[in-house]
């Protein structure tokens, strides 16, 4: 079926009817417009535009502009909250008598107003030819759509314009029809009717940005520009179908803006002036004195959403999972494009760990595990759950890496026009008028600094006094020669792509050189870049820089005991039980007597050991004697094979230091491992004692614990004869 498609460009229509179902908005919603309409297609059909869509995002970055960042690999929305914000920030220090204005445009019901003409113009005119457009046109022409209420087919309507929301085709058509909106602008600037915002002295100007159907307009604060603007959004809503909310559009003025200027153009939109609460993609736009204020709706959207999950009804590993799934979600977006303040990282910290414990304002529990263990990967005793102020700097380590490396992006070109591109990033200093962002990702440096290495391409821009360049203990190998030779980069022991051997020799110590001449040069020049080492294909990643933030780097520090448990595959819930066990999770009295002071605290059951969580599950006497008399007939106490396991593998320095009987025959053993390269030393136990096991099964059936005297039941044991 999908074959027949795309070799006869013909989708039948049963393939392509849909079903619609509303889905509020807010809590409460009493009219149409609060509800948002999804799309339900056809399981074929999706194949066909999964597709579609796949093909036409392997070439969409070189035809969308770098002012939209929705739906473009590599390009993300913190992007444009970042680079709005820093606009505003250069608005409130911005000095002279010319003002500028921001305008935050709301497209009312975008998806469902695109006319299917337009769209299928803009992808002609790009250059998209038959049959590519003829496909586009089939899926997007829906013959026939039906209404659900409470599952049932309630209405039917055929459809003339509009593309679907859960339709995988839609975002990236949406993307390519709104760029005629982008081009309109660019093409007005180069003309000189819009002037935008211009960022420092680099040149680098912003009119617009855009993030699907979100735009925010950036211009001097003159009627002429806004004319202009308007002219341009005029222009694409007559071609596009596309219609401006004014109620819901709203505009901002820069300090030093006249007053009459002010009322004039706000009167020839219409529109509102922002407020300081104004939210742009999910995070508000201003910045308040006092920093908690800010984010107290995402704290609040964290806690309604713990408080909705029913912590009563869930394992430890159902919660778990919704606090990785959801809780933390909700925060690493925030945490992704702005500095937490400690307060709010440490409350939304302290929601998950109640809700984790299973804590409520009427009731409180005991915490037998830290929060920062429990942060922990898991390999390491922990869960896996992530520490906002620590994921906080992962994410401004991240924006490190794009300063260093991402030299394409409209978010890069902002910064440095706007903080200095002349200088070196990293000796950048911060300064009191650098926006708070800013201050933070200078920060973040120090950081990254440790896991950063040059990869070398021409050696051009690598020197070999301060950067690390060499991989291995010593990354900054120090020359043995004077500076003053007037060799300082790394080029200068380049000849035709390949090592200058001789020159390395001279100027390095042995080892040094050595892993100089290991590093493989390319083929053709190519510029020098940056790998980071805590990931093997040295692409930075925020898993990786959260374990080096953590120090968990080490696989060291790894226990097996924690990867047996998670590699196994019993059931999630059971794994959880033994992470409880062997994390001595469980209220035991030796966990409770730091907390209580109890003056005994011996296993009620043997009174033999303090009880800890492992002694009382594994340890105990008790315990043993459940475990041995089970169908598994599990031995718990340590073979009497380990002393011997131990002598055999003692360092060979320290045979001496063994008994002088066993001396002989471990030196003889070390002898002979010698000539093997791989060898293991394990412990094969006999066959089960069938009498230690027939009294372990008699025992429980018996009720006799402990200590027996076996004298006293003579009587009602069996008989039991050995063999020989």
């Amino acid at each position: 079926m999908v074959s027949f498609f795309f070799v006869h460009k013909e989708l039948p229509s049963y393939i392509n009817d849909t079903s619609i179902v509303l889905v509020p908005k807010k809590e409460n919603p009493t009219l149409t417009k609060d509800y948002r309409p999804i799309a339900l297609c056809n399981v074929a059909y999706k194949v066909i535009s999964k597709i579609i869509a796949t093909r036409l995002r392997s070439v969409i970055q070189k035809i969308i502009s770098q002012n939209q960042a929705a739906f473009v690999k590599g390009r993300c929305i913190a992007e444009n909250t970042m680079i709005a914000r820093e606009i505003l920030h250069s608005f409130s220090r911005k000095k002279g008598k010319r003002g500028f204005m921001m305008i935050k445009l709301d497209m009312e019901k975008a998806y469902d107003r695109m006319e299917w003409s337009f769209l299928l113009n803009v992808l002609n005119h790009i250059g998209f030819t038959s049959p590519f457009t003829e496909w586009v046109q089939d899926c997007i022409s829906v013959k026939q759509i039906r209404l659900l209420l409470n599952g049932a087919v309630v209405g039917k309507f055929k459809p003339e314009r509009g593309i679907r929301q859960g339709d995988l085709l839609s975002p990236t058509l949406f993307i390519i029809a709104a760029e005629t909106l982008s081009r309109l602008l660019q093409l007005n600037e180069e003309k000189g009717r819009i002037k935008g915002f211009q960022m420092g002295r680099q040149e680098v100007k912003v009119n617009h940005l855009m993030f699907a159907d979100d735009v925010i307009i950036f211009g001097q604060a003159t009627i002429k520009e806004a004319k202009a603007f308007r002219e341009c959004l005029d222009l694409y809503c007559q071609w596009s179908g596309q219609k401006i909310n004014i109620q819901k559009s709203s505009i901002y003025f820069s300090i030093g803006v006249q007053r009459d200027k002010v009322q004039a153009i706000s009167q020839y939109w219409g529109m509102r002036k922002m407020t300081p609460d104004t939210i742009y993609l999910g995070l508000p736009l201003f910045r308040s004195s006092k920093r908690t204020e800010d984010y107290k709706p995402i704290v609040d959207k964290v806690l309604n959403r713990v408080q909705g999950w029913k912590a009563k009804m869930l394992s430890c590993a159902g919660r778990a999972s919704l606090i990785k799934s959801v809780g933390t979600t909700l925060a690493n977006y925030v945490a992704s494009s702005d500095v937490l303040p400690k307060p709010t990282a440490h409350r939304i910290d302290k929601t998950l760990r109640d809700f984790w414990w299973g804590d409520s304002k009427d009731k409180r529990v005991i915490h037998p595990v830290a929060w920062d263990t429990l942060c922990r990967p898991k390999t390491h005793g922990g869960l896996g759950f992530r520490s906002m102020e620590s994921i906080n700097k992962a994410f401004l380590m991240k924006w490190v890496w794009r300063v260093l490396e991402d030299d394409a992006s409209l978010w890069k070109q902002v910064m440095e026009a706007k903080y200095g591109k002349s200088t070196s990033f990293l000796d950048l200093e911060t300064q009191p008028k650098d926006s708070p962002i800013w201050k933070a990702i200078l920060l973040a440096r120090h950081d990254m600094m440790g896991g950063l290495c040059r990869k070398i391409g021409n050696g051009e821009t690598t020197s070999i006094w301060f950067h690390p360049w060499v991989l291995g203990p010593v990354p900054q190998p120090q020359p043995r020669l004077d500076a003053t030779e007037g060799v300082s980069l790394v080029n200068n022991f380049i000849d035709n792509n390949s090592w200058n051997e001789e020159m390395v020799r001279t100027w390095f110590q042995p080892e040094d050189a050595r892993r100089i001449l290991n590093i493989t040069l390319p083929n053709s020049p190519t510029r020098d870049s940056l790998l980071w080492l805590p990931e093997e294909n040295g692409k930075y990643s925020i898993k990786s820089a959260y374990r080096t933030i953590k120090t968990l780097h080490d696989t060291q520090s790894q226990n097996t005991k924690w990867r047996r448990i998670w590699g196994t595959t019993m059931h999630n819930r059971l794994k959880m039980v033994w992470w409880r066990i062997l994390a001595d999770c469980l209220l035991t009295r030796g966990k409770l007597m730091f907390i209580f002071n109890l003056n005994d605290t011996s296993c009620p059951l043997c009174s033999l050991q303090v009880e800890y969580s492992f002694h009382i599950i594994w340890e105990c006497e008790v315990a043993r004697a459940l475990w041995f008399g089970s169908i598994w007939n599990i031995r718990t106490s340590e073979s009497d094979s380990k002393g011997a396991i131990e002598a055999i593998t003692t360092d060979h320095s320290k045979i001496k230091d063994l008994n002088h009987n066993i001396q002989p025959l471990v030196q003889r053993f070390h002898t002979i491992a010698h000539r093997v390269e791989l060898w293991e030393a394990t412990w094969v136990p006999r066959s089960l004692n069938g009498v230690a096991d027939f009294v372990a099964h008699w025992a429980i059936q018996s009720g006799q614990f402990g200590t027996i005297e076996l004298t006293n039941f003579v009587s009602s044991l069996p008989t039991w004869e050995a063999d020989g």
